[in-house]
């Protein structure tokens, strides 16, 4: 079982429920979800890369941390699940 970090999640309002994070630039908040993700027993985070930014987006999808900065964090909070990331080139 894997988790797809994005944004603020997959439901595109979500971040409007009380107690949900509201920005990836949070590190505590990054690294409490995958001690999570770990206690769940899931196999696999992994992170996309997004060169994609419109001023319109909610903050979360246009002010975030490269995908290794991520992945780094969670690899000091977490033992038994694997990490995963697409990185940008260009």
């Amino acid at each position: 079982m894997s988790l797809f970090i994005l944004g603020t999640g997959s439901h595109v309002p979500g971040w409007q429920t009380p107690g949900t994070i509201d920005s990836f630039q949070i590190i505590n908040q990054v690294r409490t979800i995958a001690e999570e993700a770990e206690r769940g027993l899931f196999d696999l985070i992994f992170k996309a890369d997004n060169l994609y930014a419109d001023p319109a987006a909610h903050p979360s999808y246009t002010a975030r941390l490269q995908p290794l900065t991520l992945l780094s964090v969670i690899a000091g909070a977490t033992k038994h699940i694997g990490l995963g990331a697409t990185v940008s080139t260009t």
